[in-house]
């Protein structure tokens, strides 16, 4: 069957105006987290486990649920760790969440 009228389908994504700039990572931001992760005392060179994850985060002074939170979101794959791109992730969640 042909798409339904313009005037009585659901908006689609070209529809909706949305301004993702507060979601994009600073290319200064970017270099900060990068040293954190290479800084990072961690069993596997390539991700950062959920316990060493936890004492970075918890510097933060952001209440463990929201550490939590942050970590679901950030932890892409469900596999437990972060890598690189997944903790940039993460870090900027945090840092948001910090400035309200």
């Amino acid at each position: 069957p042909p798409p339904p009228p313009a005037s009585r389908r659901s908006p689609g994504v070209a529809d909706v105006a949305v301004d993702f700039s507060s979601w994009d990572i600073p290319l200064d931001r970017l270099q900060a987290y990068v040293e954190i992760f290479e800084g990072a005392e961690r069993m596997d060179w390539s991700y950062l486990s959920a316990d060493e994850g936890r004492e970075l985060f918890e510097r933060s002074g952001l209440p463990h649920e929201d550490l939590g939170h942050i970590w679901s979101l950030s932890d892409m794959d469900g596999d437990g760790r972060l890598s690189l791109q997944e903790f940039a992730c993460a870090m900027h969640l945090i840092s948001q969440r910090r400035a309200g």
